[in-house]
């Protein structure tokens, strides 16, 4: 199974994103996208493999897209900014140009440019992924200005264990947007539909298994049925999911 293949599983439209919480909080955001806006800035707070980044470039994708559904929000997924991604992705975009960074490869230096390049910039949307991990003093601090004086578009996202790593005057500078666990009907229900579509034979109860031991892991999930989908007769045991978790 190619990488492909997996990433096709990010959700490409709202009703994608699982989980009934997530529904209702994103709702929403739908309705302001409608607009052609989105309210800003925003931190996206949520446990690790839980859909931060995916639903950062949903909201992205939907302030680009040309034929944005008129009810929904949803992206088209076909026109010409919707199909740009990969290294065709960043920097691209209309109203707004799409510029997504990972805060793990920031110092000072980086940070300080990165303010220089888009603090006139309006028709900018600024993505900043593990947001955590600016220092506190080197890139926290010289981000206060910016974030309060910034005329374009903030989004960042942060692991929940880790928001107590970001300053309190910088926390309140953001709207929070709770990320939440699915639950485990919900991820049982997803991954049904998974191996229907890959035509991995999997029992419920294996299913149900897999979400408790794994922690409730979307990443796990894909990987394991990724890994059945590569064998002949495509079953997912308790045996192989206790191997690839290594218990």
């Amino acid at each position: 199974m190619d990488s492909d293949d997996i990433r096709k599983w990010r959700p490409s439209r709202f009703s994608k994103v699982v989980g009934a919480v997530n529904q209702r909080r994103l709702g929403r955001l739908q309705r302001t996208l409608l607009e052609g806006r989105l309210p800003t800035p925003q931190l996206l707070v949520g446990v690790y493999g839980y859909g931060k980044t995916s639903i950062a470039r949903l909201l992205l994708k939907s302030l680009c897209c040309q034929q944005r559904d008129p009810t929904t929000a949803d992206p088209c997924n076909d026109c010409q900014w919707c199909r740009c991604f990969g290294k065709f992705y960043n920097g691209y975009g209309e109203p707004y140009r799409r510029c997504e960074y990972n805060c793990g490869t920031f110092n000072r230096e980086a940070t300080l440019a990165l303010l220089d390049e888009y603090q006139f910039d309006s028709n900018v949307v600024l993505f900043l992924d593990e947001f955590h991990r600016l220092h506190e003093q080197h890139c926290q601090e010289p981000l206060l200005k910016f974030v309060e004086d910034f005329d374009g578009l903030l989004i960042a996202a942060i692991m929940e264990d880790r928001l107590g790593e970001v300053i309190q005057p910088l926390r309140e500078r953001f709207e929070v947007i709770q990320v939440s666990p699915p639950e485990e009907e919900e991820m049982v229900a997803f991954f049904t539909k998974m191996g229907d579509v890959w035509h991995v034979h999997a029992k419920r109860d294996v299913l149900k298994f897999m979400v408790k031991e794994s922690g409730k892991s979307f990443r796990f999930g894909i990987k394991a049925h990724a890994a059945t989908a590569d064998e002949p007769d495509r079953p997912l045991t308790k045996t192989l999911i206790q191997d690839m978790l290594g218990i």
